[in-house]
């Protein structure tokens, strides 16, 4: 399996963990129906969303033309802000930064 792949199921297992279906609110002594499980878990997942304030800062490499780029980008609740770090895959030079407002 690829790396990525790897790290996105370890990602999702640990979600699944962590998350509030895992420690669901059916007792052992009921039997729910596999419609009522999906609902309860959706349900879960639904109100973790609304509470999750999260917000998130990763770098973005992107290639065009054998030439990789990279963004820093901070999400906010307005949006996502990016900022150019490195183009052609070199850093920017101090003109570069000039030239682009940084």
């Amino acid at each position: 399996m690829a790396p990525v792949s790897m790290l996105f199921w370890r990602f999702m297992i640990a979600i699944f963990l962590c998350s509030p279906a895992a420690g669901s609110q059916v007792r052992p002594d009921e039997n729910p129906s596999a419609n009522d499980l999906v609902r309860q878990v959706v349900s879960n997942e639904l109100k973790a969303l609304d509470q999750d304030h999260t917000s998130w800062m990763y770098r973005l490499e992107t290639e065009k033309g054998g030439a990789t780029d990279v963004l820093e980008v901070v999400e906010t609740k307005q949006g996502a802000l990016t900022r150019l770090v490195a183009k052609g895959g070199q850093p920017l030079s101090d003109s570069d930064h000039r030239a682009f407002g940084l």
